[in-house]
């Protein structure tokens, strides 16, 4: 995720898309199985506004953790680290590229549709 974003920034909703799906299909069909949160967690953190080479070293260290001390991730706390990493997500400015999206495509005033229906080809 964090490379496809680097090599194509408009990708982002599309990763977001991606990382609901698959937290809707975790959700469904593999619901105990811990490896799947973590990899939610890391492709959450990659989302984060923050520079690749502090998401690189969250991620080392998540993910070193996760491998070394796997008795201790249970699910109560990824669940809880999913929700800091959420909260971390919105702080950093994470989900304001979907808020545009939202504003500009769905939630769009008159004045603003007015303004796209001055552009005429002829």
């Amino acid at each position: 995720v964090m490379i496809y974003l680097w090599w194509y920034p408009s990708s982002y909703t599309l990763n977001v898309a991606l990382i609901g799906l698959f937290l809707i299909y975790t959700l469904i069909f593999h619901r105990k199985e811990t490896i799947l949160y973590m990899s939610i967690i890391l492709m959450l953190v990659t989302l984060s506004n923050i520079a690749w080479f502090y998401q690189s070293a969250i991620i080392v260290i998540l993910f070193s953790l996760f491998v070394l001390k796997n008795y201790y991730f249970n699910l109560k706390l990824l669940l809880i680290l999913g929700f800091f990493t959420l909260i971390f997500l919105i702080l950093s400015g994470g989900v304001d590229p979907i808020l545009y999206q939202l504003k500009f495509y769905i939630f769009r005033t008159d004045s603003s549709a007015n303004l796209t229906q001055g552009f005429v080809y002829f």
